[in-house]
């Protein structure tokens, strides 16, 4: 009974805690339907995991662990069925004491019951003993009804939980049923995805083509290794034969016979080479990692063209021979300044003949083919050197007073100009050692100083030239007889053997002289190795255990970032470098890259980028306290740091003055771009206190020799918050014919380019929006064009009493002269004669973002040159040399003036002057993309004949090139809605896959951006109910898309973009290219419909509207009224010299059209009171790759016709009454059907680029037309 009683005083606890049991058992449940979910929810990315995996065989393994976790994934199951499955009908508890927390829950509820109970029977024996005198009976009776009470209530509760509960449990046992269900249909869909990938013929197809493609890679790399090992075999033979030795005759000419085999092997395989890894380029568009290779080679082919540069061995001449010498990549750096430095020897000379004045000799040709235009070049008379130059005036001559030697010995001829000024040394050696200099100079006569070279239109003959060039007539002599070897051209090493073509040579029965060391050495000279900022050194050394680690270098620096030397071991470094012309140190032990303080961070020891010569070394400390590292600048001691850590052992080899690619640290490849390469001189190397010898190094961009003159800084580049500080001496006052230029390229529309605080005023030159203006003095030119084209441009000025001339690429500046503004001449606090460049520090006028080079401020006291910028009183964060351009860079000089207008009405061109015309055409300035299409936005292209396969299972590939962030590229379905569809589009950079399967749409977005301006090939497809996007063969995503496999798509296919007139998604076409397109892997064939689809150029555009010869015209105005006054105004860089350029009207006696008909231009006009015309051939053609403005003028009855600076009028009827109907201006050609009076039979379409169209001053949007038909580009022209 006391039991009983017990069990009945406990009850309430228990029951709570049943209560709790069974809360626990339904967040079990809860959790176990939340992982059934998850294990339902497995299979889709599974399913896009074996996609992903699917292209690539040898990934199997990750299937057998994607299975594996899918069998884990079971067996988790499975136990939670275990768990559920043993709540059984054995009542309450039984059924929960299974679950792992409810079971340790229901035990501690048993074990707390007994305690109680215990507890119970002795408080009931202790109520017992004391109070065994009172009425217990009544009591007793008391607590029974109360325990009867709470058995009811007990049974009550047991009813309920069997009522209540047990219905949930069969429930979860019912899903968990069905969860098993779906587990056992997953292992089979992925044992069929697993099957799958052993049968999948485009993946087997797709490894074969990858084998292929790597095969063919590989034997092209072989091919270039076998056609580069003998160069490379010679040059290092040449080092250690002739590196420290003076050579003899017989050694060289034994080796310059080798040499001329291994360069004409060279020459011959490398242009067979090049056609084939085009060819295999576009075979390998699909794998991204051949085209790296692909692009590897080309950079090796590259570095073999300058190692060629490189070879120093004089080529001898017989006079029938010549070499064309490959030309300089940076023709627009020659145009102002020019330095060119050579060695020359005559033969022996014979007693019984003696060379004379009427012994004339071709020598070199530097300029245009067509030699009429400007060129450099030098003849020998007798023994004299003659050089000539040619800048837009006369040829200007520099006469040398002493003759060449002979016999062996050679003459070092430097020739330098800066614009107008030239100057010619020669050197020698005299018989008692010492080094004799004699100098001529000259000024050509006129303003112009530009060399304009054309990158087509340019070559470089030496000792000789072919039958097909016609010299000037000062050059019109002999070939050579004597041997020359080349040094520099513009501080770029340069050789004879860096060959375009040669001419009649042959080294094996001709042999070379041999040129040997100079008696008179000197430091840097003799002894420097120098590093064009292109390469870099691998300097090896042996091995040394000991504690010390001591590396030194004497340095004559130039740029102002790069690695001077880094140390490796694997992923950790230390790296000795300069920064913004500052010596730093970085290192990375363990991930984390740290810059070292300096002891002294205001050390003028520390700024080392001023050419001055350093000696630098670093010395690593390994001590049992702590390691150290200590680097030092001419026994200064600029960094002495303990590390905490130990500083890992640095073995083998290190690496001087840049850092290979593959070999940069990431840490390390946002401070310094590319290989980290630096421009400079290095002599004196020691590792451990032993001498290096860099000859013997593999090294690349590197040549011996160090002449002062290669230390010269002629650029600068300026981030807008950095200027220079000069302090020019000998400069003329403003009044005083002042004259000076520079170059510039900036992609910025304001900027400071140069300040002048001169006796008599301010001169500066700034941009204003792009234009140009320079105030002197009182005086003010503000150009009429922009030039904030990131192109290169050189502005000159002279300034005197008279007034002042602006000329810009060698055209004199037409622009608007008058007084400054109130304000304008605001001096900077400067004193007189100091000169900054790119900006002031009070920054008046904000500082220029840009390159400036070839400053020149003529000077009253003779020679005149160029400044050398390393001289700057001051230097504020600015770099001596400017990033690579974009693009070949040319400075295009404007046409010469003309000597006389055409008069008369309908004037034509001669024949042979329309020939001439024709055949001066430059064509197209950019670089195609072969096969490819551009796409401007509005534009689009419409397939409507497929593949039949295309319908059910499209397949679509593509090399996809993006320019903008959203538009269409691809577009396929019905022109309904409800139908369905397939587009690729891009939205804010992403590629983005949308398909419409009917009942169900499924988009897939990249996970990266892709409108880089790079190519990317794009292969989209839709296979039964799975959509798949993969990008560069690598980035796969797919998607089920529900009932797409019994939908068809109909309609047309739409590449670039949509007509308006269709329900498509997306805002318009996308910017870029699109090059390769192939439907279910068929090539697609030609578009039935073109709408502003032009060709790709591979260089970026600029603004304007292009016009390719497929034919295209575009609306720009509707509101044209012929019967008033009309004045349009065009600038156009015409391809072709035919087409029609404007037109408007719509019947023979109501009309205006302009129209280039061979060179000629020719607009017409009747407003209905009769026909005007005029016509006028310019003396140089208009499509010579250059910008022309066309302006056409009709008041009254007056036509006026102006071509740049030249024009042509002609009178008309007088006017009647006109009709003042509103005409549509088209531009580029006509609609089909529009009558065109006068137009030629044939006459082709306009084929070149517009970039300013002005109506009545209404400047018309090209980019934004009105309408636009054909193959018309609206947002850009090529370069």
């Amino acid at each position: 009974m006391n039991g009983y009683e017990t069990t009945t005083l406990t009850w309430p606890p228990a029951y709570l805690r049943q209560r709790r049991i069974g809360e626990l058992v339904s967040q079990q449940k809860e959790e176990y339907e939340r992982l059934a979910a998850q294990l339902d929810g497995a299979r889709m990315p599974l399913a896009e995991k074996v996609q992903k995996f699917a292209p690539v065989v040898s990934k199997i393994p990750l299937v057998e662990k994607a299975e594996r976790h899918a069998e884990l994934l079971d067996s988790l199951a499975r136990n939670l069925t275990s768990l559920i499955s043993g709540i059984n009908e054995d009542g309450f508890t039984g059924r929960a004491l299974n679950a792992s927390q409810a079971y340790n829950n229901i035990l501690d509820s048993v074990k707390e019951a007994e305690e109680a109970a215990n507890m119970a029977s002795k408080a009931a024996m202790d109520a017992l003993k004391n109070t065994r005198d009172q009425n217990l009976g009544q009591i007793a009776d008391s607590l029974r009804n109360h325990s009867l009470e709470l058995v009811e209530e007990a049974k009550a509760l047991q009813d309920e939980l069997n009522t209540d509960l047990k219905p949930q449990l069969d429930e979860a046992r019912k899903r968990l049923n069905v969860t098993q269900n779906k587990q056992h249909k997953l292992m089979k869909d992925l044992e069929q995805l697993h099957n799958q990938l052993n049968y999948t013929s485009d993946t087997s197809r797709g490894i074969d083509e990858a084998k292929w493609a790597a095969e063919q890679a590989n034997t092209t790399a072989a091919r270039v290794n076998k056609a580069l090992g003998p160069i490379r075999d010679q040059l290092d033979q040449w080092q250690q034969a002739y590196g420290d030795a003076n050579a003899t005759n017989d050694d060289i000419n034994k080796a310059l016979m080798e040499a001329n085999k291994t360069v004409s092997m060279l020459g011959e395989t490398i242009p067979m080479l090049m056609k084939k890894l085009d060819t295999l380029q576009n075979h390998s568009a699909q794998m991204p990692n051949i085209s790296e290779n692909i692009s590897r080679i080309r950079q090796l082919i590259e570095q073999a063209r300058k190692a060629a540069s490189k070879v120093s061995v004089p080529v001898k001449f017989n006079g029938t021979s010549g070499v064309q010498v490959r030309n300089p990549g940076n023709l627009a750096d020659l145009a102002a300044y020019t330095s060119l430095k050579f060695y020359i020897t005559l033969p022996e000379t014979k007693r019984s003949r003696r060379q004379d004045d009427g012994d004339k000799q071709f020598v070199f040709y530097l300029g245009n083919k067509n030699s009429s235009k400007e060129f450099l070049g030098m003849a020998l008379k007798g023994k004299r050197l003659h050089w000539y130059f040619n800048v837009g005036g006369e040829t200007a001559e520099v006469r040398m007073e002493e003759d060449v030697k002979s016999n062996g010995k050679f003459n070092n001829v430097v020739l330098e100009r800066i614009l107008q000024y030239g100057q010619m040394a020669m050197s020698s050696e005299t018989n008692e050692g010492d080094l004799r200099v004699t100098k001529a100079y000259v000024e050509a006569g006129g303003d112009k100083g530009l060399l304009n070279l054309l990158t087509d239109d340019t070559v470089f003959y030496v000792g000789g030239y072919p039958n097909t060039f016609t010299p000037p007539d000062q050059l019109t002599l002999p070939n050579f007889k004597g041997c020359i070897e080349l040094e520099t051209l513009n501080e770029e090493v340069l050789s004879l053997y860096n060959f375009e073509n040669i001419f009649q040579l042959n080294t094996t029965e001709e042999k070379p002289c041999g040129r040997g060391k100079p008696v008179l050495t000197q430091q840097w000279v003799n002894d420097g190795a120098y590093f064009d900022g292109s390469g870099y050194a691998e300097v090896t050394f042996g091995d040394d255990s000991s504690s010390t680690q001591r590396f030194e270098q004497e340095v004559k620096l130039l740029s102002h970032n790069g690695i001077l030397l880094m140390l490796q071991n694997g992923d950790q470094f230390l790296c000795l470098a300069v920064r913004q012309g500052r010596l730093k140190v970085f290192y990375d032990f363990n991930g984390t890259l740290v810059d070292l303080e300096p002891r002294d961070p205001t050390s003028p020891h520390l700024r080392i980028s001023d050419a001055e010569p350093k000696a630098l070394g670093i010395i690593i400390l390994r001590k049992s306290t702590a390691d150290q590292v200590v680097v030092r600048n001419s026994r200064n001691t600029l960094y002495n740091h303990q590390f905490t850590e130990k500083i890992p052992q640095f073995t083998s080899r290190y690496y001087l003055a840049g850092v290979p690619e593959d070999s940069m640290p990431d840490s390390l490849k946002a401070l310094f771009p590319k290989q980290g390469s630096l421009k400079g001189c290095f002599r004196n190397l020691k590792a451990m206190n032993s001498h290096i010898d860099l000859k013997r190094m593999k090294s690349s961009g590197v040549s011996y020799g160090c002449a002062n003159d290669l230390l010269v800084a002629r650029e600068a580049h300026f981030s807008g918050q950095s200027y220079l500080d000069l302090a020019p001496a000998s400069i003329p006052s403003l009044r005083n014919n002042f004259y000076s230029g520079f170059g510039f390229r900036t992609d910025q529309k304001a900027g400071l380019m140069f300040y002048h605080q001169a006796q008599d005023g301010v001169c500066q030159v700034f941009l204003d929006k792009g234009h140009v203006v320079v105030r002197a003095g009182n005086t003010e030119i503000k150009t009429q064009k922009t030039y904030n084209d990131d192109n290169s441009h050189y502005v000159a000025l002279y300034s005197n009493t008279n007034g002042m001339r602006l000329y810009m690429d060698d055209m004199l500046e037409k622009g608007s002269e008058g007084g400054r503004g109130a304000g304008s001449g605001r001096s900077v606090g400067t004193s007189e004669g100091r000169v900054f460049l790119g900006g002031t520090p009070d920054q008046t006028i904000s500082n220029l973002t840009g390159c400036i080079s070839n400053l020149f401020i003529k000077r009253e006291t003779s020679p005149q040159m160029v400044l050398n910028l390393m001289k700057a009183k001051e230097n504020i964060n600015v770099p001596l040399d400017c990033p690579a351009a974009k693009k070949p860079q040319q400075i295009l000089a404007g046409p010469p003036k003309h000597s006389k207008n055409h008069k008369g009405r309908h004037k034509k061109p001669s024949g042979s002057r329309s020939r001439n015309t024709r055949e001066s055409c430059q064509g197209e300035l950019s670089a195609l993309e072969a096969g490819a299409t551009h796409y401007s936005g509005s534009s689009h292209q419409r397939y409507d004949t497929l593949p039949s396969a295309f319908s059910s299972s499209p397949h679509v590939s593509m090399g996809l090139r993006i320019n903008s962030s959203d538009g269409v590229v691809l577009y396929v379905g019905s022109d309904q809605r409800g139908g369905a569809m397939m587009s690729l589009s891009v939205s804010e950079g992403h590629l983005l896959l949308l398909v419409d399967g009917g009942r169900r749409k499924a988009s897939l977005r990249s996970r990266r951006m892709y409108n880089d301006d790079r190519w990317h090939t794009v292969f989209i497809k839709r296979e039964g109910e799975k959509a798949s996007l993969i990008v560069d063969g690598i980035n796969a995503q797919s998607k089920r898309v529900s009932g797409a496999e019994k939908t068809r798509l109909t309609g047309s296919l739409y590449v670039g973009g949509v007509p308006l007139s269709l329900a498509a998604p997306g805002s318009g076409g996308f910017v870029g290219c699109v090059r390769d397109l192939k439907l279910n892997e068929a090539p697609a064939p030609s578009p039935s419909h073109s709408q502003g689809a032009v060709p790709c150029f591979q260089n970026p555009l600029q603004p304007g509207a292009y016009f390719s010869s497929q034919g295209g015209h575009m609306a720009i105005d509707e509101a044209l009224v012929l019967g008033r006054d009309v004045e349009i105004q065009l600038e156009v860089r015409p391809v072709s010299d035919s087409g029609l350029l404007l037109h408007a009207g719509t019947s023979s006696d109501h009309h205006l059209t302009l129209v280039l008909n061979q060179g000629e231009v020719t607009v017409s006009v009747n407003d209905g009171s009769g026909e005007i015309s005029t016509s006028f051939t310019p003396e140089e053609s208009l499509c010579d790759g250059r910008w022309h403005t066309i302006t056409v003028v009709k008041k009254s009855n007056v036509l006026q016709l102006q071509v740049d600076a030249a024009s042509e009028h002609s009178v008309g009827p007088r006017q009647s009454r006109s009709t003042r109907s509103k005409e549509t201006v088209y531009l580029g050609g006509a609609p089909d059907g529009a009558v065109v009076p006068g137009l030629s039979a044939g006459l082709p379409s306009f084929h070149g680029c517009v970039r300013r169209a002005v109506l009545n001053r209404r400047p018309a949007m090209l980019s934004k037309p009105l309408a636009v038909h054909g193959a018309v580009g609206t947002q850009g022209c090529p370069m």
